[in-house]
């Protein structure tokens, strides 16, 4: 069974090797990151080797706003095989907020968890930025029509 686990966590180390999104596999029992991409050393500063101290702590930078949906998602993957599509927001090192997608699976008979994080500010961006393109055109067309009323 460990020889088979081995296996799981080499696959899934290549293939987050070559990910444009932050890939973290993190050993439950060990309590320790057993796998971090670039991606994931570079956005969350997250490292191979990584106490699991250094996640949880992570959990400060939630945006106050998000942290307890993010709880609820942690709980609901504690009785699911997985939780996706878990968005929320994160100060950056810089003091920039970052808006993140995750997904996150548990594998080897839940030895291990294997997340995918994206970085999804810029598309977050460009969705307020056209919410409020709409917004200025809807008020623009509301004057045309009350000017040649």
């Amino acid at each position: 069974m460990a020889e088979e686990n081995n296996n799981q966590i080499a696959a899934l180390r290549e293939a987050g090797e070559h990910s444009p999104d932050a890939i973290i596999v993190i050993n439950r029992s060990a309590a320790r990151v057993e796998f971090a991409n670039i991606v994931a050393s570079n956005l969350l500063e997250i490292n191979t080797g990584d106490d699991l101290r250094k996640i949880t702590g992570l959990f400060e930078s939630v945006m106050t706003t998000d942290r307890e949906y993010v709880k609820s998602k942690v709980r609901f993957l504690d009785q699911q095989p997985a939780t996706t599509n878990i968005e929320f927001r994160l100060m950056g090192s810089k003091g920039v907020p970052i808006s993140l997608k995750c997904d996150a699976y548990f594998v080897a008979e839940k030895e291990f968890v294997y997340v995918i994080a994206r970085d999804v500010t810029h598309d977050k961006k460009h969705e307020q930025y056209l919410v409020e393109y709409g917004a200025r055109k809807n008020t623009l067309l509301d004057t045309l029509i009350h000017h040649l009323s």
